[in-house]
Protein backbone atom coordinates (compact mmCIF):
# COMPACT_ATOMS: atom_id res chain seq x y z
CA UNK A 1 0.00 0.00 0.00
CA UNK A 2 0.84 3.58 -0.80
CA UNK A 3 2.68 5.51 1.52
CA UNK A 4 1.04 8.12 1.17
CA UNK A 5 0.40 11.50 3.78
CA UNK A 6 -3.29 11.87 5.50
CA UNK A 7 -4.84 14.12 7.70
CA UNK A 8 -5.27 11.97 10.56
CA UNK A 9 -5.97 15.05 12.85
CA UNK A 10 -8.70 16.45 10.92
CA UNK A 11 -10.79 13.50 9.75
CA UNK A 12 -10.39 12.62 13.46
CA UNK A 13 -11.75 15.68 14.74
CA UNK A 14 -13.99 16.53 12.29
CA UNK A 15 -15.79 13.17 12.33
CA UNK A 16 -15.91 13.76 16.10
CA UNK A 17 -17.59 16.40 16.04
CA UNK A 18 -19.98 15.11 13.33
CA UNK A 19 -20.41 12.18 16.01
CA UNK A 20 -21.66 14.75 18.51
CA UNK A 21 -23.79 16.53 16.54
CA UNK A 22 -25.62 13.53 15.42
CA UNK A 23 -26.18 13.01 19.21
CA UNK A 24 -24.99 9.66 19.52
CA UNK A 25 -22.62 8.67 22.57
CA UNK A 26 -18.88 9.83 22.58
CA UNK A 27 -16.55 7.20 22.47
CA UNK A 28 -12.91 6.71 23.85
CA UNK A 29 -11.23 6.06 20.48
CA UNK A 30 -7.47 5.06 20.06
CA UNK A 31 -6.34 6.64 17.18
CA UNK A 32 -2.67 5.47 16.03
CA UNK A 33 -0.75 8.04 14.10
CA UNK A 34 2.11 6.80 12.72
CA UNK A 35 4.98 7.94 11.92
CA UNK A 36 8.72 6.93 10.72
CA UNK A 37 9.28 4.90 13.83
CA UNK A 38 8.78 0.89 12.84
CA UNK A 39 5.45 0.04 14.22
CA UNK A 40 5.52 -3.67 13.15
CA UNK A 41 9.16 -4.13 14.40
CA UNK A 42 8.22 -2.37 18.53
CA UNK A 43 4.68 -3.36 18.24
CA UNK A 44 1.76 -1.57 19.91
CA UNK A 45 1.84 -3.40 23.42
CA UNK A 46 2.85 -0.45 24.78
CA UNK A 47 0.17 1.51 23.22
CA UNK A 48 -2.42 -0.92 25.09
CA UNK A 49 -0.15 -0.80 28.36
CA UNK A 50 -0.68 3.40 28.54
CA UNK A 51 -4.00 3.32 29.16
CA UNK A 52 -6.37 1.47 31.83
CA UNK A 53 -8.79 0.56 29.50
CA UNK A 54 -8.80 -0.42 25.73
CA UNK A 55 -10.66 1.56 23.37
CA UNK A 56 -13.17 0.60 21.18
CA UNK A 57 -11.51 0.53 18.00
CA UNK A 58 -8.24 1.83 16.95
CA UNK A 59 -8.10 3.83 13.38
CA UNK A 60 -4.84 5.25 11.83
CA UNK A 61 -2.35 2.42 10.20
CA UNK A 62 -0.99 3.05 6.80
CA UNK A 63 1.19 0.89 5.52
CA UNK A 64 0.10 -3.16 5.15
CA UNK A 65 3.13 -3.91 7.14
CA UNK A 66 1.66 -1.51 10.21
CA UNK A 67 -1.88 -2.78 9.70
CA UNK A 68 -0.64 -6.19 10.04
CA UNK A 69 1.36 -5.39 13.35
CA UNK A 70 -1.40 -3.67 14.81
CA UNK A 71 -4.01 -6.16 13.63
CA UNK A 72 -2.23 -8.93 15.70
CA UNK A 73 -2.61 -7.35 18.89
CA UNK A 74 -6.64 -5.65 17.65
CA UNK A 75 -7.23 -9.62 17.37
CA UNK A 76 -5.64 -10.43 20.69
CA UNK A 77 -7.80 -7.71 22.55
CA UNK A 78 -10.95 -8.29 20.79
CA UNK A 79 -11.43 -5.18 19.46
CA UNK A 80 -11.91 -3.03 15.60
CA UNK A 81 -9.35 -2.19 13.74
CA UNK A 82 -10.35 0.61 11.05
CA UNK A 83 -8.24 1.14 7.94
CA UNK A 84 -8.58 3.37 5.68
CA UNK A 85 -6.19 3.43 2.76
CA UNK A 86 -6.08 1.39 -0.50
CA UNK A 87 -4.23 -1.33 -0.57
CA UNK A 88 -3.50 -4.47 -2.23
CA UNK A 89 -6.64 -6.59 -0.62
CA UNK A 90 -7.13 -10.29 0.64
CA UNK A 91 -6.67 -9.52 4.13
CA UNK A 92 -9.48 -10.72 5.90
CA UNK A 93 -10.29 -10.65 9.74
CA UNK A 94 -12.98 -10.86 12.16
CA UNK A 95 -11.90 -7.23 13.29
CA UNK A 96 -10.53 -5.23 10.14
CA UNK A 97 -12.83 -3.38 8.20
CA UNK A 98 -11.33 -1.55 5.10
CA UNK A 99 -12.75 1.65 3.65
CA UNK A 100 -10.47 1.17 1.02
CA UNK A 101 -9.86 0.61 -2.64
CA UNK A 102 -8.66 -2.91 -3.74
CA UNK A 103 -7.28 -3.71 -7.37
CA UNK A 104 -11.14 -4.52 -8.49
CA UNK A 105 -11.92 -1.05 -7.55
CA UNK A 106 -9.55 0.47 -9.18
CA UNK A 107 -7.78 -1.64 -11.91
CA UNK A 108 -10.72 -3.35 -13.13
CA UNK A 109 -11.99 0.22 -14.72
CA UNK A 110 -9.22 1.64 -15.04
CA UNK A 111 -7.63 -0.30 -17.88
CA UNK A 112 -10.57 -0.38 -20.51
CA UNK A 113 -10.78 3.44 -19.74
CA UNK A 114 -7.08 3.66 -21.07
CA UNK A 115 -7.42 0.85 -23.90
CA UNK A 116 -10.53 3.09 -25.13
CA UNK A 117 -8.28 6.57 -25.05
CA UNK A 118 -4.99 6.40 -25.33
CA UNK A 119 -4.27 2.59 -26.15
CA UNK A 120 -3.95 -0.77 -25.38
CA UNK A 121 -0.41 -1.09 -24.96
CA UNK A 122 1.09 -0.73 -21.02
CA UNK A 123 4.18 -0.38 -19.05
CA UNK A 124 4.48 -1.21 -15.14
CA UNK A 125 6.57 0.92 -12.67
CA UNK A 126 6.60 0.59 -9.34
CA UNK A 127 8.14 0.55 -6.06
CA UNK A 128 9.81 -2.83 -5.15
CA UNK A 129 7.32 -4.50 -2.29
CA UNK A 130 4.02 -5.97 -1.53
CA UNK A 131 1.41 -3.82 -2.53
CA UNK A 132 2.99 -2.67 -6.01
CA UNK A 133 3.94 -6.16 -6.71
CA UNK A 134 0.19 -7.52 -6.22
CA UNK A 135 -1.42 -4.16 -8.05
CA UNK A 136 0.46 -5.28 -10.92
CA UNK A 137 -0.69 -8.59 -10.80
CA UNK A 138 -3.98 -7.28 -11.36
CA UNK A 139 -2.99 -4.86 -14.00
CA UNK A 140 -1.48 -7.86 -16.16
CA UNK A 141 -4.50 -9.93 -15.47
CA UNK A 142 -6.92 -7.03 -16.51
CA UNK A 143 -5.03 -5.83 -19.53
CA UNK A 144 -4.98 -9.38 -20.54
CA UNK A 145 -9.04 -9.92 -19.85
CA UNK A 146 -9.63 -7.03 -22.40
CA UNK A 147 -7.09 -7.77 -24.99
CA UNK A 148 -3.87 -5.50 -24.56
CA UNK A 149 -0.47 -5.91 -23.76
CA UNK A 150 2.34 -5.22 -21.07
CA UNK A 151 5.50 -4.64 -22.61
CA UNK A 152 7.57 -4.01 -19.72
CA UNK A 153 7.51 -4.14 -15.60
CA UNK A 154 10.10 -2.73 -13.48
CA UNK A 155 10.18 -2.38 -9.71
CA UNK A 156 12.71 0.04 -8.01
CA UNK A 157 13.92 0.59 -4.16
CA UNK A 158 13.09 3.85 -2.22
CA UNK A 159 15.52 6.38 -3.18
CA UNK A 160 16.34 6.35 -6.81
CA UNK A 161 17.64 9.94 -7.61
CA UNK A 162 18.18 8.97 -11.46
CA UNK A 163 15.49 7.63 -13.97
CA UNK A 164 16.90 8.09 -17.33
CA UNK A 165 17.60 4.55 -17.96
CA UNK A 166 13.93 3.51 -17.13
CA UNK A 167 12.61 6.07 -18.76
CA UNK A 168 14.65 5.45 -21.81
CA UNK A 169 13.81 1.62 -21.42
CA UNK A 170 9.70 2.88 -21.87
CA UNK A 171 10.36 4.99 -24.20
CA UNK A 172 11.72 2.39 -26.34
CA UNK A 173 9.32 -0.24 -25.16
CA UNK A 174 6.76 1.44 -27.67
CA UNK A 175 3.75 1.59 -24.32
CA UNK A 176 1.17 4.31 -25.05
CA UNK A 177 0.14 3.62 -21.50
CA UNK A 178 2.76 4.21 -18.42
CA UNK A 179 0.88 2.62 -15.02
CA UNK A 180 2.74 4.39 -12.48
CA UNK A 181 2.92 3.07 -8.42
CA UNK A 182 4.69 5.02 -6.60
CA UNK A 183 2.93 7.66 -4.48
CA UNK A 184 4.98 10.08 -2.70
CA UNK A 185 8.56 12.14 -3.38
CA UNK A 186 9.86 9.43 -5.45
CA UNK A 187 7.02 9.51 -7.97
CA UNK A 188 6.67 13.20 -7.82
CA UNK A 189 10.66 12.77 -8.90
CA UNK A 190 9.82 10.58 -11.97
CA UNK A 191 7.52 12.20 -13.12
CA UNK A 192 9.42 15.70 -13.52
CA UNK A 193 12.12 13.90 -14.92
CA UNK A 194 9.95 12.21 -17.04
CA UNK A 195 8.51 15.38 -18.79
CA UNK A 196 11.96 16.35 -19.03
CA UNK A 197 12.46 13.70 -21.51
CA UNK A 198 9.93 14.49 -23.25
CA UNK A 199 7.46 12.19 -22.99
CA UNK A 200 4.89 13.74 -21.10
CA UNK A 201 2.65 14.13 -25.06
CA UNK A 202 3.48 10.42 -26.10
CA UNK A 203 2.70 8.04 -23.13
CA UNK A 204 -0.29 8.59 -20.88
CA UNK A 205 0.02 8.32 -17.01
CA UNK A 206 -2.02 6.49 -14.74
CA UNK A 207 -0.34 7.33 -11.46
CA UNK A 208 -2.04 4.65 -8.97
CA UNK A 209 -3.24 6.30 -5.83
CA UNK A 210 -2.19 10.10 -6.27
CA UNK A 211 -4.57 12.49 -5.15
CA UNK A 212 -5.20 16.51 -4.38
CA UNK A 213 -1.72 16.22 -1.72
CA UNK A 214 0.62 15.76 -5.55
CA UNK A 215 -1.25 19.31 -6.16
CA UNK A 216 1.40 20.51 -3.22
CA UNK A 217 3.94 18.98 -4.57
CA UNK A 218 4.19 19.73 -7.88
CA UNK A 219 3.52 22.53 -10.03
CA UNK A 220 0.29 22.01 -12.67
CA UNK A 221 1.95 21.52 -15.69
CA UNK A 222 3.72 18.80 -14.17
CA UNK A 223 0.78 16.83 -13.42
CA UNK A 224 -1.59 18.28 -16.43
CA UNK A 225 -3.20 15.19 -18.23
CA UNK A 226 -2.02 12.36 -15.06
CA UNK A 227 -5.01 10.35 -14.26
CA UNK A 228 -5.81 8.23 -11.69
CA UNK A 229 -8.78 6.20 -9.76
CA UNK A 230 -9.98 6.82 -6.60
CA UNK A 231 -13.43 6.84 -4.89
CA UNK A 232 -13.11 10.55 -4.00
CA UNK A 233 -12.00 13.72 -4.69
CA UNK A 234 -12.96 16.76 -3.36
CA UNK A 235 -14.30 18.99 -6.28
CA UNK A 236 -16.48 17.02 -7.60
CA UNK A 237 -20.25 19.00 -7.82
CA UNK A 238 -22.43 16.32 -5.74
CA UNK A 239 -24.39 17.14 -2.82
CA UNK A 240 -22.59 15.08 -0.52
CA UNK A 241 -19.01 15.77 -1.64
CA UNK A 242 -19.92 19.71 -1.34
CA UNK A 243 -21.12 19.08 1.96
CA UNK A 244 -18.12 17.29 3.35
CA UNK A 245 -16.05 19.13 1.89
CA UNK A 246 -17.38 22.57 2.87
CA UNK A 247 -17.97 21.06 6.74
CA UNK A 248 -13.78 20.33 6.33
CA UNK A 249 -12.98 24.12 5.23
CA UNK A 250 -15.02 25.60 8.05
CA UNK A 251 -12.94 23.84 10.60
CA UNK A 252 -9.65 23.60 8.84
CA UNK A 253 -9.58 26.63 6.42
CA UNK A 254 -10.09 26.90 2.59
CA UNK A 255 -7.21 25.91 1.42
CA UNK A 256 -6.70 22.63 3.93
CA UNK A 257 -5.94 19.09 1.67
CA UNK A 258 -9.24 17.26 1.44
CA UNK A 259 -7.65 13.60 -0.18
CA UNK A 260 -9.41 10.02 -0.75
CA UNK A 261 -8.00 8.93 2.48
CA UNK A 262 -9.40 12.09 4.55
CA UNK A 263 -12.91 10.78 3.13
CA UNK A 264 -12.39 7.05 3.95
CA UNK A 265 -11.30 7.57 7.27
CA UNK A 266 -14.14 10.09 7.93
CA UNK A 267 -16.61 7.74 6.86
CA UNK A 268 -15.32 4.73 9.06
CA UNK A 269 -15.53 6.88 11.84
CA UNK A 270 -19.06 7.33 11.05
CA UNK A 271 -19.63 4.17 10.48
CA UNK A 272 -18.26 3.29 14.22
CA UNK A 273 -20.99 6.16 15.39
CA UNK A 274 -23.41 4.94 13.18
CA UNK A 275 -22.68 1.05 14.50
CA UNK A 276 -23.27 2.57 17.87
CA UNK A 277 -26.09 4.01 17.30
CA UNK A 278 -27.96 1.37 15.72
CA UNK A 279 -26.94 -1.62 19.03
CA UNK A 280 -27.22 1.11 21.71
CA UNK A 281 -23.76 -0.66 23.23
CA UNK A 282 -19.82 -0.58 23.42
CA UNK A 283 -19.79 -4.12 22.93
CA UNK A 284 -17.54 -4.85 20.80
CA UNK A 285 -18.87 -7.82 18.79
CA UNK A 286 -22.40 -6.31 19.03
CA UNK A 287 -20.76 -3.23 17.09
CA UNK A 288 -19.02 -6.04 14.48
CA UNK A 289 -22.53 -7.32 13.89
CA UNK A 290 -23.57 -3.84 13.01
CA UNK A 291 -21.26 -3.03 11.09
CA UNK A 292 -21.28 -5.32 8.75
CA UNK A 293 -23.81 -4.22 5.66
CA UNK A 294 -23.92 -1.01 7.27
CA UNK A 295 -25.00 1.84 4.40
CA UNK A 296 -23.59 5.22 4.29
CA UNK A 297 -23.93 7.99 2.37
CA UNK A 298 -20.47 9.62 3.15
CA UNK A 299 -18.73 12.09 0.13
CA UNK A 300 -19.16 10.52 -3.00
CA UNK A 301 -22.52 8.24 -2.68
CA UNK A 302 -24.33 5.66 -0.87
CA UNK A 303 -21.34 3.21 -0.06
CA UNK A 304 -21.45 -0.10 2.16
CA UNK A 305 -19.38 -1.79 4.36
CA UNK A 306 -19.69 -5.94 3.54
CA UNK A 307 -19.47 -8.98 5.34
CA UNK A 308 -16.35 -9.42 4.43
CA UNK A 309 -15.59 -5.86 5.98
CA UNK A 310 -14.64 -3.94 2.68
CA UNK A 311 -16.50 -1.62 0.78
CA UNK A 312 -18.72 -1.71 -2.11
CA UNK A 313 -17.52 2.10 -3.61
CA UNK A 314 -18.32 4.70 -6.02
CA UNK A 315 -15.54 4.87 -8.47
CA UNK A 316 -14.14 7.82 -10.59
CA UNK A 317 -11.49 8.27 -13.25
CA UNK A 318 -9.96 11.55 -12.33
CA UNK A 319 -7.09 13.76 -13.80
CA UNK A 320 -4.95 16.50 -13.38
CA UNK A 321 -6.14 19.50 -15.50
CA UNK A 322 -5.32 23.25 -14.86
CA UNK A 323 -4.09 22.98 -11.26
CA UNK A 324 -7.17 20.74 -10.40
CA UNK A 325 -7.91 17.11 -9.73
CA UNK A 326 -11.73 16.85 -11.33
CA UNK A 327 -13.65 13.81 -12.91
CA UNK A 328 -13.09 12.29 -15.98
CA UNK A 329 -15.27 9.93 -15.66
CA UNK A 330 -17.69 8.98 -12.90
CA UNK A 331 -17.56 4.84 -13.33
CA UNK A 332 -20.26 4.36 -10.51
CA UNK A 333 -20.16 1.56 -7.69
CA UNK A 334 -18.07 -1.12 -7.96
CA UNK A 335 -18.89 -3.97 -6.33
CA UNK A 336 -15.51 -6.41 -5.84
CA UNK A 337 -14.70 -9.74 -5.10
CA UNK A 338 -15.49 -11.37 -2.04
CA UNK A 339 -11.46 -10.56 -0.17
CA UNK A 340 -12.59 -13.50 1.85
CA UNK A 341 -11.45 -16.13 -1.11
CA UNK A 342 -8.42 -13.98 -1.12
CA UNK A 343 -7.19 -13.71 2.09
CA UNK A 344 -4.33 -16.26 3.51
CA UNK A 345 -5.57 -17.28 7.08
Amino acid sequence: MPQVKISCHSCLNCSLRGILAIDTVLLWIGLVLFTPLPFSKVGCIPFYRKYSTWPVALLGPVSSDEREAVLKVCTAFKTPLLYGISYEGGSYNHYLFCYSPVPDHMIKPLVPYMNQNFGNSFYILGYDYLWPHKMSEAIKQTVGNTGGTVVGTEFTPFGVKDYSEIIKRIEQSGAKNLMLIMPGPDGYNFIKQFNREGLKNKVQIAAIAADEAYLEALPPQELEGIITPVHFISSVDKPETLAFVKKHQQMYGEDSIITYSTESHYGLMMMLAEAIKKTGSLDKEKIISSLEGLELTIGNGKVQMRDDHHMNLNMLIAGFHNGQLVMAEDIGNIVPEDQRKRAEY
